[in-house]
């Protein structure tokens, strides 16, 4: 199977039929268009066209709909775009650069979770036309949905690590899972949605005992 080559930023974007992968690619375009790579070793196929795509950023109503990160916005900024079925993509107007966009967005969910300003805030933006609110504390980065849409999860700043947070959508409480004790990152909910499983990374200090003479002693 032939590639496309140049820089591939791509993340598995159809969970739901793990059928193939959608990645970034600058083969025939100025910045980079989307192209899909069948599992199944088929030939890849070019979706996108307009060679402005920065990112593959998450899909939405059940893999049918892909979202991407758009170089080219207004001052320079990273914008975001949905692509249609026929390959083009309509820009989502955004007043700030969008960093990412909070993976499994519900079926049918008009409003996107999204993290903007290098991550240190949160929206809630319309699919639509842009408009948004702020969205969680200050710091919290949206990660991912509860399959139930009912809740969103967060990574927020905890010192020099990460902590997890959860929002109910409905009322927009927050509630912390972890205080402190490294960086905790990459939260998802469990199919149930009454678990949530994030990566945590702790940094781990040793003593070493070196001994000078044999150091100091020895041969180039």
């Amino acid at each position: 199977m032939a590639l496309p080559s140049g820089r591939w930023m791509g993340r598995d974007s159809r969970p739901r039929a793990w059928r193939e992968v959608d990645v970034v690619s600058d083969r025939d375009a100025a910045f980079g268009d989307v192209w899909r790579i069948p599992l199944d070793g088929s030939a890849p196929i070019r979706v996108t066209t307009n060679g402005r795509v920065n990112d593959v950023l998450t899909v939405v109503d059940g893999g049918t709909r892909l979202l991407v990160g758009l170089l080219g916005g207004e001052g320079g900024r990273i914008g975001i775009g949905e692509v249609m079925p026929d390959g083009s993509v309509r820009d989502i107007p955004v007043s700030t650069t969008v960093d990412g966009v909070a993976w499994n967005t519900p079926v049918g969910n008009d409003s996107l979770a999204v993290s903007v300003d290098g991550g240190l805030r949160s929206m809630m933006i319309s699919r639509r036309d842009g408009g948004g609110r702020p969205l969680g504390n200050d710091g919290a980065r949206a990660s991912y949905w509860s399959r139930d849409g009912k809740w969103l999860a967060f990574t927020s700043a905890a010192g020099a690590g990460r902590d997890i947070e959860v929002m109910d959508v409905a009322t927009g409480a927050m509630r912390r899972l972890t205080n402190g004790g490294g960086s905790n990152v990459g939260p998802e909910f469990s199919a149930a949605s009454d678990t949530v499983y994030f990566r945590r990374d702790v940094p781990v200090s040793r003593i070493a005992v070196a001994e000078l003479a044999s150091l100091l002693s020895a041969k180039p």
